[in-house]
């Protein structure tokens, strides 16, 4: 009999200390990444819900504690088959956080208008890298928006 209450007695300890662990390794799993840093976060092929532009894909977003990353691509083919001949991005391009407005730092592998990236040849897919000020660790998603008149508009960026 003693046995069997030793054993009950054990259970309920490790049950305890179960529900004890189990918030503070959430907490802490939530917040480190693959890369082993504490504060950085990505989402590969993140899922958008929308997007205004059926040709500019987002490969990636990272956060760091100094910024917020977007890889994108654009295919130079339009669904009507038609190419274009270059993109640029419009300098005055940001995504929204938690309903506040980060704009656009710097880019890379795509030229800030009025300058122009042009393609090479018809299917050809440039890849390039939006750099916009830190957002919140805790974001769930986000907007981007190139400029009110542009069809480079992706909401609903999911970064889990």
């Amino acid at each position: 009999m003693e046995i069997k209450e030793n054993i009950i007695a054990t259970f309920r300890h490790l049950l305890r200390l179960i529900l004890l662990i189990v918030p503070v390794l959430s907490f802490a799993l939530t917040s480190y990444n693959q890369s082993g840093q504490v504060g950085n976060s990505s989402a590969s092929d993140p899922l958008e819900s929308l997007s205004g532009s059926d040709r500019l894909k987002v490969l990636s977003v990272k956060i760091t504690p100094q910024e917020t990353i977007l890889t994108l691509s654009d295919h130079n083919v339009r669904s009507d088959g038609m190419a274009y001949a270059w993109i640029q991005i419009d300098a005055n391009s940001y995504i929204v956080a938690n309903g506040k407005e980060y704009r656009l730092n710097k880019a890379e592998g795509i030229e800030i208008s009025p300058n122009k990236t042009y393609f090479s040849y018809v299917g050809e897919t440039k890849t390039f890298k939006l750099y916009f000020p830190p957002i919140p660790s805790c974001t769930k998603s986000i907007d981007f928006i190139e400029s009110e008149s542009s069809g480079w508009k992706i909401y609903g960026i999911k970064l889990y």
